[in-house]
Formats: structure tokens, sequence, C-alpha cells
């Protein structure tokens, strides 16, 4: 289900540490073995009464978990030889590695089962015991445990299953010669013990995730993101069998109880429990209703933004060194996740390496979505860096690395530890303090691999982009309440939020300026990551910001609109065309897409009943960027007639092998996700030498350099 957002990889190729080694394969086994015991003392809780000759074990649960451990055995067994083909056949690594890493899986699960055994045995001998003579007396003053524990006691009685045998590790099969009913007292000093255990160990499990929250930032306490899930796992395991074990029939109905009445409870929450954009001041409310996002583009705005925009525009002009009237140069990037962010930066450093480090000197604009625009964004900050005097290479291939590290096991590990549970820890930013939640771990973590460029606010690239130092990069999130754009830049851009009409007619306003809105709010000391992860909200994975109006305003991906950034740049030559026409030879707009662009003919023959129930939503989903592409290719038609055909498009695509190239072993086209193995970095590594990338780089040669 989770194949093309690369969840099997989460568990067939762990990641701890930056290493896939036998330490992450431990982790993993540890996991592994939490939910495999959760597995064990749910099953205990709710079954053991059918079995009423455990009652006279000294270990009536570790004899228990022997007898069901077959379907954890199984799965076991199958996850282990997948794990060996998929690191023989695709991560091609040696026997003997790949031995050693399902000997720190092994090692992991052995250790954690190990434990559990040797704490179960020592406190149902010890304290068990002692205390469930108490927990008896107590039981026995609670009517509602007292009529739960007898009507398991009743269901006892009626079991038809005659027992005959059960398995003695190591490998024995003893036959039980006496199958009677235990006396009351004795049955119901063993659900004693099944309820004081299952409590400590929910106890402990919530402790644990305490704990762990409270060190949430130290790299050694971020396990691999399978392993958080697995723990997470284990702990609704764990719950999900309390409370059946205490409500019985009416655990559901008070469930759905629960979830509705949170729900509800949920709307009237204070401002400080949603996920907030870290820099704004959430003290006021910017007013969000019709009027005021009619209002705010008004003439005035919108002819100071362009006569602002014709200033900078000039300046990139005069920066040109061309004897004759230059190109002007877009860059459009997709979205996409860490597959798209990777590629982005892969392709513009191999255009550099044609255009002597120049290119972003030749571009104006930068617009985009998701994981694109956070790697055209590094690559913008490393160029300014440059321009700055420090000593940075654009080429060199660490910063392909730093943008590839994954992005996945903070925020898995932020989310179960936190944000499921307990949002308490707070940092500083600025003048205000905000809840640490996923959203922050993917700030923190994005901030530590590119080294710290990327450390600014929306306003410290007010300047350098005046001046043409770098190009302007508009970031258009998504507005969930009224499906308009956010524009996010360091400029204003009032002229893209109406349609393109006159810019003094009351057309359609397709979307609201952050920066004026928000003026109140502190809008100009917006952190830039935030600026960026509202422009990457990859559903559940990263949340959904919610900013300080009334009503609140939530933001998602910028990709629901646009996922190739090519509307917003298409807008912005039409605001400019005649300036353009007047002082460039034409426009170059470069398009770097993680995916190919073409319909592809799926095959709509019959399905199954339930498939079919899923197939219009899937179809909708699916196409969502290949409608866009369509829309696109009109918009790029009218474009092409706005300046006299002097209009090129060059596109860079992630695509999978074409025929005539030779695929290697250790190449994997890569999945949607925040985590890239080895083969996806190599798959996207290699694509950008595709014969159809080639020609899109000579292509481009031709247009800006011969």
């Amino acid at each position: 289900m989770g194949k093309g957002l690369g969840v099997n990889y989460l568990f067939l190729d762990p990641e701890y540490l930056h290493q896939i080694n036998f330490l992450s394969f431990f982790m993993i086994g540890l996991a592994w073995g939490g939910f495999m015991m959760a597995y064990h003392i749910t099953c205990y809780i709710l079954f053991a009464y059918r079995y009423k000759f455990l009652a006279a074990f000294k270990y009536p649960f570790v004899k228990f978990c022997e007898n069901n451990s077959l379907i954890p055995l199984l799965f076991t067994t199958y996850y282990l030889i997948k794990v060996f083909l998929f690191q023989l056949k695709v991560e091609t690594h040696e026997v003997f590695d790949v031995i050693l890493l399902l000997l720190g899986f092994l090692s992991g699960l052995g250790v954690f089962l190990l434990f559990s055994v040797l704490y179960f045995r020592t406190t149902n001998t010890n304290i068990f015991k002692h205390l469930a003579a108490n927990v008896d007396k107590q039981v026995r003053k609670s009517h509602l445990q007292r009529a739960n524990l007898m009507d398991k006691l009743n269901k006892a009685k009626k079991e038809t299953v005659v027992i005959t045998s059960y398995f003695s590790f190591p490998l024995k099969f003893k036959p039980i010669s006496n199958n009677l009913p235990a006396d009351k007292e004795s049955i119901i000093r063993v659900f004693d013990q099944n309820q004081l255990n299952a409590l400590i160990i929910q106890l402990l499990a919530l402790l644990f995730i305490l704990i762990l929250g409270l060190f949430r930032e130290v790299p050694i306490v971020q396990i691999p993101a399978a392993a958080s899930a697995l723990f997470l796992f284990a702990v609704l395991l764990l719950f999900t069998g309390g409370v059946y074990y205490w409500l019985k029939d009416w655990a559901l109905s008070i469930f759905l109880f629960t979830v509705v009445g949170i729900s509800i409870v949920s709307k009237f929450l204070p401002y400080k429990t949603y996920h907030q954009a870290f820099g704004m001041s959430y003290e006021t409310k910017a007013v969000y209703n019709q009027h005021r996002i009619s209002m705010l583009p008004n003439a005035k705005n919108i002819a100071q933004d362009i006569q602002n925009t014709k200033l900078m525009l000039d300046k990139w002009e005069q920066k040109q060194n061309s004897k004759d009237k230059p190109k002007l140069v877009i860059l459009t990037t997709s979205g996409g996740g860490q597959r798209a962010a990777a590629w982005t930066l892969k392709t513009l450093q191999e255009i550099d390496s044609v255009f002597n480090n120049q290119f972003l000197n030749k571009t104006a604009l930068i617009t985009g979505s998701s994981g694109g625009l956070i790697g055209a964004a590094y690559y913008r900050a490393l160029f300014y860096q440059k321009k700055l005097g420090e000593n940075i290479q654009l080429t060199n291939p660490k910063y392909f690395e730093n943008i590839s590290k994954d992005k996945l096991n903070p925020m898995i590990f932020s989310l179960v530890t936190g944000d499921l549970f307990f949002r308490f820890q707070k940092f500083s930013f600025g003048q205000h303090r905000y809840y640490k939640d996923r959203g922050y771990a993917l700030e923190q973590k994005l901030l530590e691999d590119t080294e710290g460029v990327l450390s600014h606010r929306l306003s410290y690239y007010q300047q350098p982009e005046k001046q043409a130092e770098i190009p302007q990069i508009i970031m258009s999130p998504t507005i969930v309440n009224d499906s308009r754009k956010l524009f996010v830049s360091a400029q204003g851009v009032s002229y893209l939020c109406r349609g393109r009409g006159s810019a003094t007619t009351k057309n359609q306003i397709r979307g609201i300026e952050f920066r004026r809105f928000f003026e109140k709010q502190h809008a100009d000391s917006l952190r830039f990551l935030t600026a960026l992860r509202m422009n990457a909200t990859f559903p559940y994975i990263t949340p959904n910001v919610i900013l300080p109006s009334k009503p609140p305003m939530e933001i998602v991906d910028a990709g629901l609109s646009d996922n190739f950034g090519m509307d917003d740049a298409l807008h912005f030559l039409f605001v400019f065309r005649e300036w353009i026409k007047k002082n460039t030879s034409g426009v170059v707009v470069v398009s770097v897409r993680d995916s190919q662009k073409g319909n592809r003919i799926k095959n709509n023959q019959y399905k199954p009943l339930l498939e079919s129930i899923f197939t219009p939503f899937a179809h909708v989903m699916g196409n969502l960027t290949l409608l866009q592409d369509v829309e696109n290719d009109y918009d790029v038609e009218y474009a092409e007639k706005w300046f006299d055909h002097k209009f090129w498009l060059v596109e860079f695509e992630y695509q999978v092998k074409p025929p005539e190239v030779k695929k290697e072993d250790n190449e994997t086209y890569a999945s949607l996700s925040w985590r890239l193995t080895t083969p996806e970095k190599n798959s996207i590594k290699k694509a950008i030498h595709y014969p159809s990338n080639q020609r899109a780089l000579q292509k481009l040669k031709a247009l800006l350099l011969d």
C-alpha cells in the first residue's frame, strides 16, 4: 500500500545516524520485539480465560507467549527473507554483509524478548503474587470490575473448545491430563495479574514516550522511522486491548463517541495547540474576510509593486554584461518530497557545470512547490554565500549528499513522541515561543543538513533580491479555507493576487499576499525554512500550519493548485510582458520536473467490486498533476503569442530508465518520500545524463551561450 511513498524501504533498508548497518537493524529488532510483546500481552488480556489450565503453571504468561508465537514467527521469517533479497539484489551487498545486518535485527529482537521474559518471570513470582491478593480485595469492592470478571468466568464455562496439548519450549508438545476449569479464586487471581501487567506496561510505554520526547533533538535518540512506527503500533495495540477488556461490547461505541467529543472540543482550543508558523506573532489576529482580501490588492499597491519589480528587473538587466539584449530566465521546480529536492539541486549543478557557476545570475525568478523549491532555495543560498566570499564550489557532490540525507526519521520520531500524545516542549525564535512539533523537526534537520545556510528570516533576502544579487523566489502554498494561493515572497507581489485581466479592474481574486495580509503579525520575521515547509506540506507527514487570522487560515502544499510552479511564472511574465519585450530578446523557462511529462494510458479493464469503489478517488488524485500539465500547456501556448514566439521552454525530467540506457543493479526509481535509499540516489544522479536531459542541456546552452 505504501510502496509509492517508500514505506517498504523504511523496513527493508532502515537508516540510523545516516548509516544502514548492524546498529540500524538492531534498533528495528528492538522495536519489532516491542510490537511482538504488545501482541502477546493484548492476546493474553483478551483470551487467557479460554485456557484455564494456565492457572496451574508457575509462569502462565510466559507459557502463553510460547504457544501464541506462530503468527509472529511466520511474519518475522517472511520479513527476514524480504530483507535478505532486497539487500542482496537491490543494494548489491555481499552475502556476508547481509547476514551481518540480519544478525543485527535478530540481536535486537533477542535482547528485547530476553528482557521481557526475565521481567515477567520475576514479576509473576514476586511482585504480582504479592499484589494480586491486595488487588483481589479491591476488585471485590468494584461492581464494574467484578461484573467484568464474572462475565469472563461465564464465557470460560461455556467454552466448547477442548485443549488436549500445548507447546513447551524448546521443541516439545505436552498433553493436558486435566482440562477441567480451575476454581474461581485461581482464575480471578490470573485476571488480576493480567490487569496489573497491562496497566504497568501501558504506563511504562507512556512514560517511555515522554522521556524520548524530552530528547527528541538528540541524534542518537532519533531511531529509524520504521522503529518509531512499530513502537506506535505497540502502544496503540496495548491501549486497544486494555479498552476492549474493560468496556467489552461497548468499546467501539465509546471509542467513536470519544473521537467525536475530542473533535468538538478541539474547535475551542487555543492557537498554541495548533501547528504554528515560526517567527510570527499570534497575539493579534488578522481580519480574514472577503472585503479585506479584495481591498489589499488595490490599484495603488499593485502599481507600487509593479514599479518596484521593474526596478529590480532593471538591476538584473544591468548585471548581464551582454552587448545584445539578454534573455530573461525563469526557473520552475516541481513538488515531490526529497526526490524533487535532490533532483532539482543535481540538475542545477549540472547546468552550472556548463555555465561556469553563472546560471543563477541569468535567472530572475524561481517558482515551484514542495521539495523542488527546497532544493532550489538551498542552491540559491549556496550561490549567495559564494558571492559573499565563502569558499563554496557549487558543483561539489557534498551538497547533493546534504539535501539527500534522511529527513523522515526525526519527523516520524517527533510524531510518535510528541504530536500524537503530548506536545509540551517549547523553543524560542526571536521574541516568541512555539511548541516543538514534527514541522520543527523537519526544519531543524534541514538546517543541520544544509550547514545553516537557510537559517534566516524571510526579510533577509529582500535587499539581495532587490539588487538582483540572487533570483527572486515566490512561494504559493494553498489556503484550505477558500482554495486561494498564499503568495509568500520577500518582495511585494500584489500583482499576482488578481486574475490576468487589467491590474485596475475588479477581476477575480486568485490569491492573498502574505506580507501585507499579516503585516501586524510580523510577516517579515517568518522563518524562511517555515515558509519553505508551508510550501511543502505533504499530507499527514508535515503538519498543516495555522496562521494568526480570524477565522484561522490553514495552509497546505502548493502542489494542490500547481505542482510545477508554471502558473505563477506565466502570470509573472504576463504582468511584465511589455518590459520584457522592450528590454530582452525573449524568455527561457527552465522547468525541472520530478516526473515525466505526458499522459500515460492506463488499463481500466474490469475490476473487482471493492477495487472499483476506490477507482474514482484514485483517478482524481493520480491524475491531478496530469490535469495541471494540460492547463499549463494551454498557458504556454498563450505565452508564446505574448512574446512573438521568442519564448522557449526547456524541460529537465527525472524519469525511469529509457530503453536505450542499460539499467544498473543498484538503481531504483525514487519514491515520494523524505528519505532516499542508496539505489534511489543513484537513480537521480544518473537521470541527468539520460539522452533527453542532455538534449535539454544542449538546447539551454544554445539559447543562452551560443
